[in-house]
């Protein structure tokens, strides 16, 4: 079974439902993760995405080191983006958070479509 187009479809619906979020003046509550806002979902999942990617990409058995920030590639200014130290970040959602969320799920979708099946 080919899990790629599965993966593209729910980091889109993911994708479009935190763009629709960021109009909003604070971050909203994700109902199936109960007392998590959007902007802390998205920090976590952009987070686990960008730290899956050396691990398919050079095949590693066991896991980076988690305390190494650089393999979030975070922009050198992330004003305004949510603090996980001060969890649950509920204030509006800045659009450089979305956008990094997106290429990152976009390279990952990319690093599981260069994987043999």
């Amino acid at each position: 079974m080919d899990h790629l187009p599965h993966f593209r479809r729910e980091i889109e619906g993911f994708r479009a439902a935190a763009a629709r979020a960021a109009t909003m003046p604070t971050a909203p509550l994700v109902p199936s993760c109960p007392g998590w806002p959007i902007a802390d979902l998205i920090m976590h999942l952009g987070g686990v995405h960008r730290f899956l990617l050396p691990v398919l990409r050079s095949s590693l058995t066991t896991p980076p080191d988690p305390s190494d920030l650089s393999l979030l590639d975070l922009p050198a200014d992330p004003s305004g983006w949510p603090d996980p130290a001060d969890a649950p970040n509920e204030g509006p959602l800045p659009a450089s958070l979305l956008d990094w969320f997106t290429i990152g799920a976009a390279r990952l979708a990319d690093a599981f479509a260069s994987l043999p099946a």
